[in-house]
């Protein structure tokens, strides 16, 4: 960061992986209060993304980290999806797939 290269702000983040990696970083963003979509390569990828980040919000409500209302709030902020359409309004991209070569390369 710099006065010549200020920082942009991020309305709107999309993260491709829904692995253990991607939930973390897609969860930062939602508790940031950034907008985040997931994109995953399959249905079963995506959903279970998905009730791994409820169950782990659900576990901070229940230890009394967050309140019931935040964590749907942080919930209602990830947008999972199959299509990469949305992300091309996305401000920031991050790559989180597997780590597998191909598959990066392919992103």
């Amino acid at each position: 960061m710099s006065a010549t290269n200020p920082p942009r702000p991020i309305h709107r983040a999309a993260v491709i992986g829904g692995g253990t990696m991607g939930r973390g970083i897609v969860m930062c963003l939602a508790d940031a209060q950034i907008p985040v979509t997931l994109l995953e390569a399959d249905a079963a990828r995506l959903d279970a993304a998905m009730a791994s980040i409820a169950q782990t919000y659900d576990g901070q409500v229940r230890r009394g980290r967050i309140a019931a209302d935040q964590a749907r709030e942080r919930l209602a902020r990830i947008t999972p999806t199959l299509d990469d359409v949305p992300l091309a309004g996305a401000d920031l991209i991050i790559e989180a797939a597997f780590e597998d070569m191909a598959v990066k390369a392919a992103l």
